[in-house]
C-alpha cells in the first residue's frame, strides 16, 4: 500500500480515536463503549499492517486528550483500550505467525503476555482511579475477589470481539477500500 494512504489512515484514525474520547469524557455512561471504539479506530492503520503508523495515532490522539480534557478524562484510553490494541495485534497476528515456535506454546506465551498486561493495567487503573475517585464503597459493595473474576471474564470477551471486529475491518478495507 502507499505510504500516503497509510500516512492519511493513521491520521484519520487519530482523529476519530480523539473524537470518541472526547465524548466519553462528557457522556460518563458511555466511557467504556465510546473508549472501545476508539480502540477499533487505532485498528484501522493495522489493517494495512503499520504498526508505526498506529503507535502515531495511539499516542496523538493521547496527546490530544491528555491536553484538553486531563488526565483523568484519557486514563481508559491511555492505559488500557488503545495501548491494549496495539499489543494484542502484534501478539495475535504477529507473533502468531512465527512458525519456528509450536502452536502450543504460542497461544501459551500470547495468553500469558495478555493476562500480565491486563492484570497491571487493572492495577495501575484501581490505583490511579482511587486518586480521583473515592474506591471504598465498591470494596464494600462487591468483594474484590468476585469485582476480579468479572474484570477478566469481560477482558476476555472484550479480546475475543476485538480479534474478531479487527478480522472483519481488515476483510471490509481490503476488499471494498484499497482494491486498487
Amino acid at each position: 500500500m502507499k505510504r500516503s494512504r497509510v500516512i492519511a489512515l493513521a491520521g484519520i484514525s487519530a482523529a476519530l480515536a480523539y473524537i470518541a474520547v472526547l465524548i466519553s469524557f462528557y457522556v460518563d455512561m458511555m466511557t467504556l463503549s465510546l473508549n472501545a471504539v476508539a480502540a477499533v479506530a487505532i485498528m484501522l492503520p493495522l489493517t494495512t499492517d503499520s504498526v508505526k503508523s498506529a503507535l502515531f495515532a495511539l499516542f496523538s490522539a493521547g496527546a490530544l486528550a491528555m491536553l484538553t480534557i486531563g488526565i483523568y478524562g484519557s486514563l481508559w484510553f491511555a492505559i488500557f483500550f488503545g495501548s491494549y490494541t496495539v499489543i494484542a495485534y502484534l501478539l495475535d497476528f504477529r507473533l502468531y505467525r512465527v512458525e519456528r515456535l509450536p502452536k502450543v506454546l504460542r497461544i501459551a506465551i500470547i495468553t500469558v503476555v495478555k493476562l500480565v498486561y491486563f492484570t497491571a493495567a487493572f492495577v495501575a487503573m484501581w490505583y490511579i482511579m482511587d486518586l480521583f475517585v473515592n474506591m471504598d464503597g465498591i470494596e464494600e459493595n462487591i468483594p474484590v475477589w468476585l469485582f476480579v473474576v468479572i474484570s477478566y471474564i469481560a477482558f476476555s470477551l472484550y479480546d475475543l470481539l476485538m480479534r474478531l471486529v479487527y478480522i472483519n475491518l481488515r476483510r471490509i478495507l481490503k476488499s471494498r477500500i484499497f482494491k486498487n
